[in-house]
């Protein structure tokens, strides 16, 4: 069965998993699932319906039917010749108060129906579920109210067809308001993974915040699928990995990790993917692990991380205005790379503090800098100097004091110190394009700093709060 693609889902605490669940946004009717009791309670005798055979259209007993109805999702769970499951009340007729169905809802003359039309759902693993079950055309939402839900969600749960996209969004009070936070709803769970994407490709999962519960969960985010998208995701208190990208194709943005594991990443990239926009701080493992050829890391920040601020293996990878700050080991750790591919890429990196070195390749014959772009960064009071076994690029920049404004509150903006942060403003690439003959200002470092009022702005990163 299938259900139209702007049927829209609704999870809340307190709402039943037996109830409609869904409605129809581009339906003329009144929504009522955003509510955590069914509005119209079938109980098969007193409120029930009946059909005169194989039909779409059901005969209400007990309810006055409305032209509001249209739209709502009838969960039906029983009744004699009624086929159990999910549908959408297509039309109405007031005068007849009867109800016709988008299909077939009987084998035969049907009576005692049972179920319940409206309400919103209480398990974030039904709402992935229905998708399943009713969106083979795929491309629907399923909105999670902020609460905390302690169940592990997989999306193998429903089964396995052709969807389109399938999102799961959290929100604070109404649809799509885009909560940061402790605004988003939270998903928890004390062992195992409490998120697995692993059955079909394009899942969304979007503003919220996913908790091993003092690292009683192993994983936080296992992505096995591909074509998946993270927005707006804090992931913390796992006892491994925060983030395990294990897919190709994977984007994940403006997502937070903080008090993981991980041995390669505590935001682990082993599947080519694009990160942008992250933060990975104060965890045990390494911040940022990119394990596999093609991964690319953009405007990201390590901080405080017991070992790497981002670890990499990937002979074919990008890593661009991105800060690693106080770190226990390196700043960029190039494990074992020997030959990098051309295209490979580190620039507009600011290491700040690290108790390592700024960049380190493990290699003892070094990287040469015809292998890849590797210039335009900067260095700052890293233990072990700014480099090992690497070429330094001819623009980089070593700096005589901290280039932020106040790194130990996390505002990662750059000062305008001399020799500091000002010697990273339009410091970086693009400089000057030749083919065009033009000038270009990029700073180095993760946040540009603000042009005077009308000149300009700033990435903001909203999982770095207060910057």
């Amino acid at each position: 069965m299938s259900l139209a693609q702007t049927v829209e889902w609704d999870v809340e605490s307190g709402g039943a998993d037996s109830n409609g669940g869904g409605f129809n946004t581009a339906s003329s009717g009144t929504d009522r699932s955003q509510q955590t009791g069914a509005f119209v309670a079938f109980n098969g005798t007193t409120i029930t319906a009946t059909t005169s055979g194989i039909s779409t259209t059901i005969v209400i007993a007990g309810y006055t039917v409305v032209n509001g109805d249209v739209g709502n999702i009838l969960n039906v769970t029983g009744g004699t010749n009624f086929t159990t499951g999910r549908y959408e009340v297509a039309s109405v007729n007031t005068s007849l108060n009867t109800w016709t169905l988008d299909r077939n809802a009987t084998s035969g003359a049907g009576t005692g129906m049972t179920g319940n039309m409206g309400g919103c759902l209480v398990t974030i693993q039904k709402g992935v579920d229905v998708q399943f079950a009713t969106g083979s055309s795929g491309d629907q939402i399923t909105w999670v109210k902020k609460a905390t839900f302690t169940e592990a969600v997989n999306t193998t749960s429903g089964g396995s067809i052709n969807l389109g996209v399938c999102r799961v969004y959290g929100y604070q009070t109404s649809h799509g308001d885009n909560p940061t936070g402790t605004n988003r709803p939270t998903m928890q769970k004390n062992s195992g993974t409490v998120l697995t994407i692993n059955t079909n490709s394009g899942w969304v999962f979007a503003h919220w915040i996913i908790d091993g519960q003092s690292a009683g969960a192993t994983i936080g985010i296992d992505v096995q699928s591909s074509n998946a998208v993270l927005v707006n995701l804090k992931v913390l208190n796992t006892s491994g990995r925060g983030i395990y990208i294990e897919a190709n194709s994977v984007v994940a943005s403006d997502c937070e990790v903080t008090g993981c594991g991980g041995s390669f990443g505590s935001f682990d990239c082993t599947g080519t993917c694009d990160v942008f926009g992250c933060w990975s701080h104060d965890n045990t493992g390494m911040g940022f692990g990119l394990n596999v050829t093609g991964a690319r890391l953009c405007d990201c920040v390590a901080n405080g991380n017991t070992n790497d601020g981002f670890f990499v293996q990937a002979t074919t990878f990008t890593i661009d205005r991105a800060v690693a700050y106080n770190n226990g080991r390196d700043g960029i750790r190039l494990s074992s790379l020997t030959n990098p591919q051309t295209g490979s890429r580190i620039t507009n990196f600011i290491a700040d503090t690290n108790a390592g070195y700024g960049i380190n390749s493990t290699s003892a014959t070094g990287l040469a800098a015809a292998w890849w772009t590797f210039d335009y960064n900067a260095f700052n009071n890293n233990t072990n100097g700014s480099y090992n076994h690497v070429t330094a690029g001819s623009h980089d920049v070593s700096l005589s004091g901290s280039p932020f404004t106040a790194a130990g509150s996390n505002d990662y903006t750059l000062n305008n110190t001399a020799g500091a942060g000002a010697a990273c403003r339009s410091a970086g690439i693009p400089g000057h394009l030749n083919s065009l003959n033009l000038t270009g200002y990029e700073d180095i470092g993760t946040f540009r700093h603000q042009d005077p009022a009308g000149s300009g702005g700033m990435l903001y990163i909203p999982s770095l709060e207060g910057v």
